[in-house]
């Protein structure tokens, strides 16, 4: 059996472990902290991303708009365009894809140089919602 004196030593022994791993883990700490205020400053030193002052037009508003309600109702986007195309025809009684074609253009190119883009990009709100 070990004496007092002993076990009193061992406590001391490990407390004094402890204190050297708290100690190295303060440092690490310290050295995290010093690293993100350098981080901070470097960023903070960075230009402001600039604004080249363009408004985006209604054939990118169009595609993003497409591109957001295929991610949303997990559709094709060929699928969107073509029946976005259809009822354009329907109700404008315009057929993009002809008339594009006559031109040497994409439907798209087509709808802007003519002046189908802002109708186009309503009928698509109006069938694919927000």
């Amino acid at each position: 059996m070990k004496s007092v004196e002993e076990l009193l030593l061992e406590q001391v022994k490990a407390l004094v472990e402890q204190r050297k791993e708290l100690d190295a883990l303060r440092d690490d700490l310290s050295g995290i902290k010093m690293r993100n205020k350098n981080a901070d400053l470097e960023l903070m030193s960075l230009p402001h991303p600039v604004d080249d002052g363009r408004e985006r037009t209604s054939r990118a508003n169009l595609v993003d708009f497409i591109r957001k309600v295929s991610w949303r109702d997990a559709q094709a986007h060929i699928n969107l365009w073509r029946n976005l195309y259809k009822e354009y025809k329907l109700r404008y009684g315009v057929d993009l894809k002809s008339e594009a074609k006559k031109h040497n253009m994409n439907k798209t190119q087509y709808a802007e140089a003519f002046g189908h883009m802002d109708n186009l990009y309503a009928l698509a709100v109006k069938l694919y919602g927000e």
